[in-house]
């Protein structure tokens, strides 16, 4: 009962998303223009944006929303507190060259993560 009633009172929620098959420099320009944002406004410019990484971020953003108790849920007092990308491995992948030489592809991954808090508890 103890556990119940400390739960009530967090006003951040995180969201973490590994091993997205993007570069982080692909993601990070569009991190920037919605970090420290509203929700409703973040979820407007992410569903009309044409960049690879805006539905990722919506789907994401969209995870993290569902996580906060339906009572808290009012999208006009929810912002983005934090949201920031890491780089995750990459994948090597040979490319064959001419003499037998070998040249390497790194195909590289991020992890992402969002974590949204209440207004009034900034």
């Amino acid at each position: 009962m103890e556990n119940m009633d400390k739960n009530k009172n967090i006003s951040t929620f995180r969201a973490v998303m590994r091993s997205i098959r993007m570069s982080d420099k692909k993601i990070k320009p569009l991190i920037r223009a919605i970090k420290g944002k509203n929700i409703e406004l973040v979820i407007s410019t992410l569903s009309v944006q044409r960049m690879k990484a805006s539905p990722i971020l919506l789907k994401l953003i969209r995870s993290a929303i569902s996580t906060i108790p339906k009572t808290q849920r009012d999208l006009k007092n929810l912002n983005i507190k934090n949201l920031y990308v890491d780089q995750g491995r990459s994948y090597k992948r040979i490319f064959t060259r001419s003499q037998g030489r070998v040249n390497y592809i790194h195909k590289k991954t991020s992890h992402i993560t969002v974590i949204i808090s209440l207004k009034n508890h900034n």
